[in-house]
């Protein structure tokens, strides 16, 4: 058996995805490692750079946007690693990163999944993608009105985001990102794979909440890092990002939750969404990257609409 099996899930990030690819070789050093790219029916030339940059990645080629789950599913049926990276194609893997987390779940044999500390692309922490608790309509909503950056001394405001923790420390936490997800082997044959009703958004959390009910802890290791230059593929489209998180994380809410819960998720979600949509036209009519602001203004009141409209 093999270290180490990497996937990642690409849609149009061919720039990114080309150097993802080469920090990844750049770091396996000494690891055994197979890399499988799963790519959504690109239309920007990714599988040609592949194909004639990096000839040893398992190329799945879909036909379709099949979305972040299925895609990720498709992959981890074909892996023999003994622990599993879902790593995001606009990512760097920086300084042995790799052979950080491989020592570091050797050394935790409690660990079911463990993450590493996110950088943003200017080289600055991202505590909230990095790990957080699992969420409720209520601590979702602080986060998203960004409650919980402008009176971080609450406690119930940063709650989801966990405010107060530096992330300099192993610690054990309830939601990892999908962008770097570490994962025994054993625990993905416990759990099974990532649930295909999740599109986009929110199966990381879903996947996390299984493999925590099976008993499996998931830690933090502060000692390896990655560059996430987020949002590269999904921010093209903004409702569809938005559709998405509505709907991911109102199947993640009926799955979990009360009746009532949905019903408060889809009411705090609707003021979040009219807020935001009446913030950018504030931003259109006072002339600040017009184009920009519109665009978004536009999709937050879609959203909006949504909200109500979303079906699971």
């Amino acid at each position: 058996m093999i270290d180490l099996s990497v996937i990642l899930v690409s849609w149009n990030t061919r720039e990114h995805l080309k150097e993802c690819l080469g920090s990844l070789y750049r770091e396996k050093k000494n690891i055994s490692c197979e890399v499988f790219v799963v790519d959504n029916a690109s239309t920007d030339g990714s599988r040609e750079m592949i194909r004639s940059n990096y000839p040893q990645v398992v190329l799945i080629e879909n036909h379709s946007n099949v979305g972040f789950a299925k895609a990720n599913n498709q992959a981890l049926r074909k892996c023999s690693g003994k622990y599993v990276l879902l790593l995001n194609p606009d990512t760097e893997v920086l300084r042995s990163c790799l052979e950080n987390m491989l020592d570091f779940m050797e050394k935790h044999p409690d660990a079911g999944a463990a993450g590493c500390r996110i950088l943003n692309s200017k080289g600055e922490l991202e505590p909230f993608r990095t790990a957080k608790r699992f969420p409720t309509p209520l601590t979702k909503f602080f986060v998203d009105m960004h409650m919980d950056r402008l009176l971080p001394k609450i406690k119930l405001l940063g709650q989801y985001s966990m405010v107060g923790w530096d992330r300099s420390d192993t610690r054990e936490v309830d939601v990892l990102s999908g962008a770097f997800m570490f994962i025994r082997r054993e625990v993905i044959l416990d759990v099974g794979l990532l649930d295909e009703r999740f599109f986009l958004l929110a199966e990381d959390i879903d996947w996390c909440w299984r493999i925590k009910h099976k008993n499996w802890k998931i830690l933090f290791n502060p000692h390896a890092e990655i560059i996430h230059h987020a949002g590269k593929a999904i921010d093209q489209v903004p409702f569809v990002r938005l559709k998405n998180a509505i709907l991911s994380h109102l199947l993640y809410f009926e799955k979990y939750h009360k009746r009532y819960d949905v019903v408060v998720f889809r009411f705090l979600q609707s003021i979040t969404h009219v807020s935001k949509a009446v913030f950018w036209l504030c931003k259109f009519l006072s002339g600040k990257k017009p184009i920009y602001a519109w665009k978004n203004s536009k999709a937050h009141f879609k959203a909006f609409y949504y909200c109500f409209a979303a079906r699971t």
